[in-house]
């Protein structure tokens, strides 16, 4: 696997302690609704909304109405947006 698909699974892993710890519905296939999705991700259902509208955010599923989100497509989502920190030593300066 790669550093990233590693990331993802550990992602994906965090979000299915939460759903067990808080026993928030998930289906068989891993799929929660939109209000657990933006609990998940920090963000308001209304922001995950505008996003599908946008054509943007994290891949969905919309059957009969009803829009859900796989954990391995909220993780995947949520890790290509991560920003690595730069090292301090790169922002030192030099004294002339």
């Amino acid at each position: 696997m790669s550093d990233m698909q590693d990331r993802i699974e550990a992602t994906a892993q965090v979000f299915r302690q939460w759903l067990k710890q808080n026993q928030m519905p998930v289906t068989p296939d891993e799929r929660v609704n939109a209000q657990t999705a933006a609990q998940l991700l920090g963000v308001s259902e209304g922001h995950l909304r505008n996003l599908r509208s946008a054509h943007g955010g994290p891949a969905h599923i919309k059957a009969r109405g009803r829009v859900s989100y796989r954990l391995h497509d909220l993780a995947q989502w949520l890790e290509a947006g991560r920003c690595e920190s730069l090292d301090i030593a790169v922002f030192k300066t030099r004294r002339i």
